[in-house]
């Protein structure tokens, strides 16, 4: 409970939490209210940092230049993916997000993939590809993409990979311009 209190000649916040227990007297009757209370704003205020916290990280991976996600678990399900990384895949984010990876974007199987995301959550060793090719749909017709992408391991406090950080960027239009010139 919220109750602001005048404290060194300003108002400031503080948060309570009560407790009300009845008293018996002897005779099994209920006598009186023994009202518990301990301060709980240093708790309330940790919870709220955390809230801030993780609304920051959230933005500022929807808010980032290039195409990010994040994987969980050993099975990859999508927990949270940018505009750029929607648009990469050819995907929106209700046939891709709180699903596997490879149930979301099923083109995408068979690509090496399964291989390179299982190594990097089972060793924690990151990986790096530049010019990757892969087939992705694009406006419903699958076609040849190619990325530079790094997927790393995210880990909890206590060291454990609990998913993947997964950043891109389409590199196709550079790549097949090279290839045009090189074939020229």
């Amino acid at each position: 409970q919220l109750i602001p209190i005048f404290f060194f000649f300003k108002i400031e916040d503080v948060y309570w939490t009560f407790s009300y227990s009845p008293v018996i007297d002897e005779n099994g009757n209920v006598a009186g209210v023994l009202v518990t209370c301990s301060e709980t704003t240093e708790k309330i205020n940790a919870f709220k940092n955390l809230e801030e916290s993780n609304q920051r990280y959230l933005n500022n991976i929807m808010r980032a230049p290039a195409a990010m996600c994040i994987f969980m678990g050993k099975n990859h399900i999508v927990e949270i993916a940018n505009q750029h990384m929607l648009n990469l895949m050819g995907q929106t984010e209700s046939s891709v997000l709180n699903k596997p990876i490879f149930e979301g974007i099923p083109e995408a199987k068979g690509q090496g993939f399964e291989k390179l995301l299982d190594n990097v959550f089972n060793t924690g060793e990151s990986f790096v590809a530049n010019e990757f090719p892969v087939t992705l749909p694009r406006n419903g017709i699958v076609e040849p993409v190619y990325i530079n992408f790094v997927f790393e391991s995210l880990k909890d406090r206590d060291g454990k990979i609990i998913g993947i950080v997964a950043i891109a960027i389409d590199v196709s239009s550079q790549v097949l311009e090279r290839k045009k010139m090189e074939d020229s």
